[in-house]
């Protein structure tokens, strides 16, 4: 199983940007918090890149322990003939050939009869028509006899920790929105209190502007590419 990035190496990251060991951070022992459900969940929104999986076909498949947020498709692995169609128009046209007869009107009746019977079979029917009870983690399929031995189900993962994403896009998006957090959170520490007879001063107010202005570019990229990032893996 691919693994991404671990919460200590995000904490590591954003310790390193806002001064690695040269300064100590207040919100310190609150990095993990800030990772794992502060920007882990916000991204959680965003991350839509589509997995699949294969298995046994059902008429219920229990997803219990897949983590699967939604389903987008599933499709059968194994092609299927209709009764009616090309396998029944091949059949009359090799009985022809092997008895030497020449096809009579009868028989080339059928055969556009048979191609039309498909296709309007083929229009109305569903196949692969599916239910997913998120609650109960069941899917429910229907689809047209004979039901296929194997099926792929495509479908959007619920991301339980963030070691999950693996893929360098989302990673990415992860420390920006964990470092702009962090920036906030500190920010909000150091602006607390005004330090008027120091001989510096804290950039809390600094920290604060530049979370909220990374924030909103973080949020209007991933508003913007909601749709680009369908990466099947």
């Amino acid at each position: 199983m691919k693994k991404g990035w671990e919460v200590d190496d995000y904490c590591k990251f954003i310790k390193m940007q806002l001064g690695g060991s040269a300064l100590e951070l207040s919100i310190e022992n609150d990095l993990p918090f800030i990772v794992e459900k502060i920007a882990f969940e916000e991204l959680k929104n965003y991350m839509h890149t589509i997995q699949t999986m294969t298995c046994g076909f059902a008429p219920i498949i229990n997803l219990e322990g897949k983590n699967v947020e939604n389903i987008k498709y599933v499709l059968r692995n194994q092609n299927y003939s209709m009764p009616f169609g090309v396998d029944s128009n091949m059949f009359i046209y090799q009985n022809a050939l092997q008895s030497g007869m020449i096809m009579n009107s009868w028989a080339k009746d059928r055969i556009i009869y048979n191609a039309q019977m498909a296709q309007i079979k083929n229009t109305l029917s569903t196949d692969m028509d599916y239910n997913y009870d998120k609650v109960n983690e069941k899917l429910y399929l229907y689809c047209q006899p004979p039901s296929p031995s194997v099926i792929t189900i495509a479908y959007t993962p619920d991301y339980q920790d963030v070691n999950e994403v693996y893929n360098p896009y989302w990673i990415t998006y992860l420390k920006r929105f964990a470092l702009a957090y962090a920036k906030e959170q500190e920010g909000r520490i150091r602006s607390k209190y005004t330090l008027n007879s120091a001989t510096y001063a804290l950039d809390g107010n600094q920290l604060l502007s530049e979370a909220q202005s990374e924030l909103s570019q973080i949020r209007a990229e991933l508003d913007a590419n909601v749709n680009i990032m369908h990466t099947i893996s």
